[in-house]
């Protein structure tokens, strides 16, 4: 029998070879993501390690609760205090600040340009030659001297050094004077040296940008004067790590007793100034902490990337499933008497179904090897896209795990045997004397059963989605609720799909019949025959437009609630954001400073400037992280509306409370807090303070749902630049004067994008445009696989019908008629897959937009016309998928066709 069914692979493989590639597109696929994930894992935890190098502990402050990116500095004094300890061998302070851009030159200087960051962060730091720990390798050129001091001289221009894959991308050449922006303006510099970060013979940015300054330049031009970020230590050979540890530790508690006692005959003012940063505990961790945070960090980055990659892999693999099932269905329908012959011979049924599971096995089997193959060929692609979108250096072999190997040829292999499962047992109730019938077929199952089933599943599908549209549930009951509602309502309708394909398929093809005659009458026919055939058909069509379709309806939804919030809630008549608009870019204070100055300056154009900035897990209520905006409070009510529901957000502060908070009506529900009420707020450090509630609003679409002074903010957060500014005209101010002084401030600093409400709107719409592209893109592949299928499914379809086509060009059909029938019929086949793919992705689509916050999401709007276009594409792909299949049909040779049992 094992011998049997080879042979039968070898003679029928033109009839498996859509089917493998099916297989072969899904493994691949998710192989790739394992490859491609893999590999970037790699090089950001031997990043972490290098970057380590022979450190052995870090001094710091201890940022308790929140991102790590808000860390407080620690003061430069420390630097003394650790060296000083035994068993110390070397220190070396670092500075890492976030947007320090360098600007490429243009003859028109209003061309220049800011390095593109292309998502990547963009860091200045100090140049370090401290043997073991220095984290840049020079390669070129020199290392930056001190020149002068930058405040002596506004005019001086000093030096620094660039990371080598960012001179190289630019064309930055040693010894020309460039322009950096920092948080504090922009300066001259000349470029004197190359390096490598990371690595003395590679430079492992990943994508980011470094620029580099001796260390008292750093501190001037990146505001860190008297502070570092930390301080790196090695120690003295031989000695014990653990007890330098509790030495250094001791000796930072005592000298920050020491200044504490100082600061108390210091005025309050400055006591209170300082505060904060006193309140912070000092921390010492070994260079295994600090690889483990790095490699933390990392993997939150790494783990979106793999998330999206594999849940498309998913996908493709769902929809080659359906694909399998129904070749091998339609294949052993087509079997019939071959089986039945082999069970005269003495094969029993269950022989009979072992041999094709063991078929399944085997083309699972080719088909994983070669899915392998192709996804490593399509990781390598992957990299190199990456690589040339500046997403950085992704040096060496891409590994091969044995995890990706095994879970590829459980998804390749299992499903494929799985879908053999159903087949192979009703071919055990083929009964021996069917070898001597012509008209016999495989016994499907039940049709009451499968409409009861797919009733029951259907109606269960619904009732989770409407638990999780309509009841508040916690985030992972809600998408539990949503996911395993929208699987459920998938499968009741594809169980169901049978009992309405006939009556769509038969409405589909009149318009056809009408227009095409006889032909047009014939693909009706063929949709309507065999609906089970039809709707399995389109099963893999409908996965890929549901999902296409519930993006398009969650992003046509944003777009919507963007839309509306820039109408309604923007007051400003202007803003300036970085060219990127991202929320962690930044903005010099310079620039800041100078829009600012506009309201005295052209008091008859601008009324006032607002300032913004914000802070990822910045501060924390009851120990739980949260995202901070800042702006003047004082201001926000001329620049936005945030519907307000009581308060004022100029109230001053009540109660004792220094600052004012503005929170969402969410959170102060939660609270149980109202205007006037006081609210404990940590922040990084392990400080507290209490703000008194000025105002609550109900929109938080562009604040979010905390909102502090940009004075609380600077006070008790580390440095941290504008992130973005919004002008407000004077009364009767003419648009066009108005706007040109402020683009005289901007035109200083190419990295900053001005933009009218028009213009923000067409920006962010074009943003969210993007993403759905990204989608569609990754979802064409489950709609390429589905397009195979229909292929398949209209290739074996023409096959089995081979009698009753030659039978049709007997009695005087042309080619051309034949080849037309057989296209229309798999037009009738994709498009109700579209219908009920774009059906059931508005109904995913408005429960995803249940599920997100309605920070994103507050409006439903249905893209009606991509729907349409959707529609119209279905038909379009059953047009293609029967072109190979129509031309064969027409071939076939007559007297042959007839004769054809």
């Amino acid at each position: 029998m094992f011998r049997l069914t080879l042979r039968n692979i070898a003679r029928r493989k033109l009839r498996y070879a859509l089917t493998t590639l099916a297989v072969v597109l899904g493994v691949a696929f998710l192989s790739s993501s394992f490859f491609l994930t893999d590999k970037i894992r790699d090089t950001f935890d031997e990043l972490a390690t290098d970057l380590t190098g022979d450190l052995d502990l870090v001094v710091r402050t201890s940022i308790g609760e929140g991102e790590r990116l808000n860390r407080l500095p620690i003061p430069e004094e420390l630097e003394s205090v650790v060296a000083d300890v035994p068993g110390v061998a070397e220190v070396d302070p670092r500075i890492m600040m976030w947007n320090v851009i360098p600007i490429i030159p243009a003859d028109d200087v209003e061309k220049a340009r800011a390095v593109p960051s292309r998502g990547a962060p963009q860091f200045g730091m100090i140049y370090s030659e401290v043997p073991g720990l220095s984290q840049l390798f020079l390669i070129e050129g020199r290392a930056p001297e001190r020149v002068g001091s930058l405040h002596d001289d506004p005019k001086l221009v000093a030096e620094f050094v660039m990371d080598a894959r960012t001179a190289e991308d630019h064309r930055f050449t040693i010894g020309e004077t460039y322009r950096i922006s920092s948080p504090t303006g922009l300066r001259d510099f000349v470029l004197v040296g190359i390096v490598n970060f990371g690595d003395p013979d590679e430079n492992k940015t990943v994508g980011a940008n470094i620029s580099a300054f001796d260390r008292l330049t750093a501190q001037e031009f990146l505001d860190m004067e008297g502070r570092f970020d930390e301080i790196d230590v090695t120690i003295e050979p031989g000695t014990d790590r653990d007890v330098v540890q509790s030495a250094i530790q001791a000796e930072l508690d005592a000298a920050k007793g020491a200044f504490l006692v100082e600061l108390s005959a210091m005025p309050e003012e400055f006591q209170a100034l300082l505060a904060p940063y006193l309140e912070a505990e000092l921390e010492v961790i070994t260079s295994d902490q600090q690889v483990e945070e790095s490699r933390t960090d990392f993997d939150q980055f790494i783990t979106v990337i793999s998330s999206v990659l594999y849940a498309f892999a998913i996908i493709a693999v769902v929809v080659s499933t359906f694909i399998i099932n129904n070749t091998f269905s339609i294949v052993l329908g087509q079997r019939v008497r071959e089986l039945a012959l082999l069970r005269t011979l003495g094969a029993t049924g269950r022989q009979v179904s072992r041999s094709i599971r063991f078929e399944g096995l085997v083309i699972g089997t080719v088909a994983t090897v070669l899915g392998l193959v192709g996804g490593y060929l399509l990781a390598m692609l992957l990299r190199f896209l990456l690589i040339s979108t500046g997403f950085g250096e992704l040096p060496g072999s891409i590994p091969i795990r044995p995890r990706t190997l095994v879970i590829a040829a459980v998804v390749g292999i299992g499903t494929t045997v799985a879908s053999t499962i159903g087949p192979s047992r009703r071919v055990r109730s083929i009964p021996p004397v069917a070898a001597l019938r012509d008209d016999v077929r495989l016994t499907p199952t039940g049709l009451r059963r499968r409409l009861q089933a797919g009733g029951l599943v259907a109606l269960l599908g619904v009732a989770l989605l409407a638990v999780g549209m309509t009841v508040d549930l916690g985030t992972r009951p809600l998408l539990f609720s949503l996911g395993l509602g929208a699987l459920g309502t998938f499968l009741g309708v594809y169980l169901l799909s049978p009992v309405v394909a006939r009556p769509v398929a038969d409405l589909l093809g009149r318009q056809i019949q009408r227009i095409y005659g006889i032909p047009g009458r014939l693909a009706r026919d063929n949709a309507r025959r065999s609906p089970r055939r039809t709707a399995a058909t389109a099963a893999a069509l409908t996965v890929g437009l549901a999902l296409v379709s519930m993006a398009a309806v969650v992003s046509d939804s944003m777009k919507a609630t963007f839309v509306e919030a820039l109408e309604d809630g923007i007051e400003a008549d202007l803003f300036v954001f970085t060219a990127s608009l991202s929320p962690t870019g930044g903005l010099p204070d310079e620039l800041s400073e100078g829009l600012v100055g506009l309201a005295d300056e052209r008091p008859d154009l601008v009324a006032s400037t607002a300032v913004y900035r914000f802070a990822f897990g910045g501060m924390t209520i009851d120990g739980d992280p949260k995202d901070v905006g800042g702006v003047d409070l004082a201001l926000i009510d001329a620049h936005m509306d945030l519907g307000v529901v009581d308060g004022d957000p100029a109230n001053p502060p009540t109660g004792g409370a220094v600052f004012s908070l503005l929170l969402h009506i969410d959170p102060a529900a939660d609270l149980g807090v109202d205007v006037g009420s006081l609210v404990d707020v940590g922040f990084p450090g392990g400080y507290e303070e209490a703000f008194s509630v000025g105002a609550v609003f109900d929109d938080s679409t562009m604040m979010g749902n905390w909102v502090i002074d940009n004075d609380a903010f600077d006070r008790f957060l580390p440095r941290s630049p504008d992130n973005s500014m919004s002008v407000a005209y004077a009364a009767g101010a003419d648009p066009t004067s108005a706007r040109a002084v402020v683009e005289a401030v901007t035109d200083d600093y190419p990295q900053a994008s001005v933009n009218d409400s028009n213009q923000l709107r067409a920006r962010l719409e074009g943003r969210l445009d993007q993403i759905l592209s990204i989608i569609t893109v990754f979802l064409g592949l489950s709609l390429f696989i589905a397009v195979l299928g229909i292929t398949n499914t209209m290739a074996l379809s023409v096959y089995e019908r081979t009698r009753e086509l030659g039978l049709l060009r007997a009695i005087g059909m042309t080619r051309r008629q034949l080849r037309r029938m057989v296209r229309w019929e798999a037009v009738i086949i994709a498009l109700f897959g579209g219908l009920l793919g774009v059906g059931m992705g508005v109904l995913f689509g408005l429960a995803a937009i249940a599920a997100i916050p309605e920070t994103f999401v507050d409006i439903v709007s249905i893209p009606y016309s991509s729907l349409l276009g959707y529609l119209v594409v279905s038909g379009l792909f059953g047009m293609l998928a029967a072109i190979l299949p129509a031309r064969r049909a027409a071939r076939l040779n007559i007297l042959d066709a007839i004769s054809q049992e």
